[in-house]
């Protein structure tokens, strides 16, 4: 799984190419966006739900609590019972009401390029429901103060993903893929990046 190229801890020496994220990131809203078109929410987008080939292709899986956008259950009341993973959950899925759409999973693909860049996750607390209040009431630290190299472009994508409010974040798969292209620095291929990292 992706988590086995970035896992949460990753000291600087270790942490994956720049252009490698912005290629991953760029390949995971591909398969993202075919869902979103589809009609379907995933709801728990997270780096062990990716996985990614020797060849450099990039799947997505574990469709386990999906929703489609017809469903009632993107339409939270108070009380309903809250899915997903708490790292990774947007705060609208957080707060347990209200409606959840696409671009709940575009949060989520914000958290594992955070996750990806830094090798940290945006909040941290001592359990679960810190984490997930967290990402209510606070807002993410600049991913530069733990990447310098990270560069403005790719700071403000992330930061951007990571709004509260999901009409202030990107609104398609399809454009932050863009502009995760857009942004993209030289530098080594996922595939080379993979050749040289697995036996």
């Amino acid at each position: 799984s992706l988590t086995a190229l970035c896992p949460i801890g990753t000291t600087a020496t270790g942490l994956l190419p720049r252009s490698v994220v912005s290629e991953i990131g760029s390949r995971l809203c591909a398969g993202l966006g075919a869902l979103h078109e589809a009609g379907i929410v995933h709801q728990d987008m997270k780096t062990d739900n990716v996985l990614v080939s020797r060849d450099g292709r990039v799947a997505i899986t574990d469709f386990g609590i999906a929703s489609a956008l017809t469903d009632p259950e993107c339409n939270l009341c108070a009380g309903s019972p809250i899915s997903g993973t708490p790292a990774y959950m947007s705060p609208e899925q957080a707060r347990g009401y209200g409606r959840i759409d696409t671009r709940s999973d575009l949060y989520a693909v914000g958290v594992m390029l955070f996750q990806m860049f830094t090798g940290r996750l945006p909040f941290v607390g001592e359990s679960s429901m810190a984490i997930t209040l967290a990402r209510l009431y606070e807002d993410p630290c600049d991913p530069r103060t733990l990447r310098p190299d990270l560069g403005e472009g790719l700071a403000a994508v992330i930061l951007r993903c990571l709004r509260r409010e999901p009409a202030e974040r990107l609104q398609t798969a399809a454009e932050l893929a863009a502009v995760l292209e857009a942004e993209r620095p030289a530098g080594p291929s996922l595939r080379e990046c993979l050749a040289s990292r697995l036996p």
